[in-house]
């Protein structure tokens, strides 16, 4: 194999003030150091900030946005969807060229690129500085350049694949509405206070959660749902169980999972089903040992998973039909019975 020193260099990446550069040779020859390098289009740095791929790539879209004035001060009126068609075939695939690696960059720099965008859509829509994005992005009918970096990312970076496992990586879920939100009736503690879990005897936990479900939830006006996850193995495998006087159920939650997994699906399921049967029932309790998994259901921040927004989403829904649902945290769910 033949090598050209001449297109060759060396380069050491490193996010210390002093970068370290070793001295390399081949065939008793010295390879050129270099603190920026450009392979196949894309500009490095040593810091790898992606600052000087996106400078590069700024110059180059500053250039065909000039196209996008002319059609949009043309005499004959260009159609919006014509300038739209060549931003979007011409100018924003030159904008995420690599834009999956520049999803590591700091946000000063990716702001240059959203800026271009920014310009493109006044272009298109005529309006004034002051106009919202948002709204430019909506006329359009174009996503936002942050949205298109990590869909781009997401495909290449199919976690799934790597670790061997079927299917494909799942949407990115969209912003919940604000108006959509609801409270979640949620309660963390038991009739006693308790400071520190693992500072409290196995069968006095059990006590106390065998005498808060009564006195919380009577049986003649509540329902009972015991919902657990659990990993099998020490192994990436979960389950999620569900028993409740009307049903009972047990699926697996996924090879790549873990307890809180199995939780999170478990109430999925009982959620699913209390829906299914909505006319039996006025107030119902999801039991679970699981702390994390009732809050990361009950805070209605962005979802993790889209078991977790499925969860919120059929939460809602019940309470529109009139329904309570309580999460309660009862420790020591597995000895109760």
């Amino acid at each position: 194999m033949a090598v050209n020193l001449e297109k060759s260099a060396s380069q050491s990446f490193s996010l210390t003030h002093e970068t370290f550069r070793p001295e390399l040779q081949y065939q008793n020859t010295s390879n050129a150091d270099t603190d920026r390098f450009t392979y196949l289009g894309v500009t490095f740095d040593n810091k790898l900030s992606w600052r000087l791929h996106v400078e590069r790539l700024s110059e180059r879209v500053t250039n065909r946005l000039s196209i996008l004035k002319l059609l949009a001060g043309c005499k004959w009126e260009c159609a919006r969807s014509t300038i739209n068609t060549t931003f979007n075939t011409f100018t924003l695939p030159l904008m995420t060229y690599c834009c999956e690696a520049i999803i590591t960059a700091p946000q000063l720099v990716i702001s240059k690129l959203e800026v271009l965008q920014n310009q493109a859509l006044r272009l298109n829509t005529g309006a004034v500085k002051s106009t919202s994005i948002d709204a430019m992005l909506l006329l359009t009918g174009n996503k936002p350049f942050q949205d298109i970096m990590k869909e781009k990312a997401l495909k290449v970076l199919d976690i799934r694949k790597d670790l061997t496992t079927p299917g494909d990586i799942q949407a990115l879920l969209k912003p919940r509405n604000p108006l959509e939100v609801i409270k979640v009736d949620v309660k963390l503690d038991l009739v006693e206070t308790i400071h520190k879990k693992r500072d409290v005897a196995p069968s006095i936990l059990r006590s106390l959660a065998l005498e808060t479900i009564p006195a919380r939830y009577p049986a003649t006006d509540w329902l009972h749902i015991f919902t657990d996850g659990s990993q099998f193995d020490c192994l990436f495998n979960a389950g999620a169980g569900v028993y409740s006087n009307l049903f009972s159920f047990y699926a697996p939650a996924g090879f790549i999972g873990i307890a809180f997994d199995g939780e999170v699906v478990a109430m999925r399921i009982a959620l699913k089903q209390l829906l299914a049967i909505h006319h039996k029932f006025d107030n119902a309790v999801l039991l679970s040992d699981s702390q994390a998994a009732i809050k990361s259901i009950s805070l209605f921040e962005p979802p993790l998973t889209p078991e977790i927004s499925d969860c919120q989403e059929l939460l809602r829904t019940l309470t529109l039909k009139g329904k309570r649902i309580v999460l309660q945290w009862v420790p020591a769910l597995w000895s109760l019975g």
